[in-house]
């Protein structure tokens, strides 16, 4: 498991506090213009950080602004992926979204039904224009903020089961 921090940058929501952020952030409102140049850099960025490492199964995920970055690097960037885990987020540069290729990645897609950094109607919205681009989306919502709880990791952990490991358990080395 491969789990990259984003860098400090200064995020115009916050008023220009220097945070950890993938991107700058200029409004949280559906239609509010959106940091395309820092979202697309940080998805090559992510790319080319994960060319680094060999591996067959490469699932993005992330929470709240790192999974909207996870659906950007493989949906628009195509940044190689088995599956996407998006937590709490939402898709950017939704206007901009290529159709579904063949092997466009599965995508989970949890969000809270209370969450006030992220209204769930601003989330739906971007899992509707997936399905309707062809993207395969399995959404749920929980009764949470901003947040994740164990019964999302459950589901998420059920769904890469079943789109990634064809529906088998992993095998578990036996203690002999």
């Amino acid at each position: 498991m491969l789990a990259p921090a984003a860098p400090l940058r200064r995020v115009t929501i916050q008023g220009g506090q220097r945070m950890p952020a993938w991107y700058d952030i200029l409004d949280l409102a559906a239609d509010s213009p959106e940091d395309a140049q820092g979202i697309a850099a940080m998805a090559t960025s992510l790319g080319q950080w994960l060319a680094n490492w060999r591996r067959s199964t490469v699932i993005l995920g992330g929470f709240s602004q790192g999974a909207a970055l996870s659906l950007h690097a493989a949906l628009h960037a195509r940044v190689p992926a088995t599956a996407v885990l998006a937590f709490s987020g939402y898709l950017p540069l939704r206007h901009e979204l290529p159709p579904a290729a063949e092997d466009s990645p599965p995508i989970f897609w949890g969000h809270g039904t209370r969450d006030p950094i992220l209204p769930l109607e601003f989330a739906r919205i971007g899992a509707t224009i997936l399905e309707q681009k062809g993207y395969r989306v399995e959404w749920r919502d929980y009764p949470m903020a901003h947040q994740v709880v164990a019964t999302e990791l459950e589901d998420a952990r059920t769904f890469l089961r079943q789109q990634v490991m064809g529906g088998s358990r992993p095998e578990v080395p036996s203690s002999a």
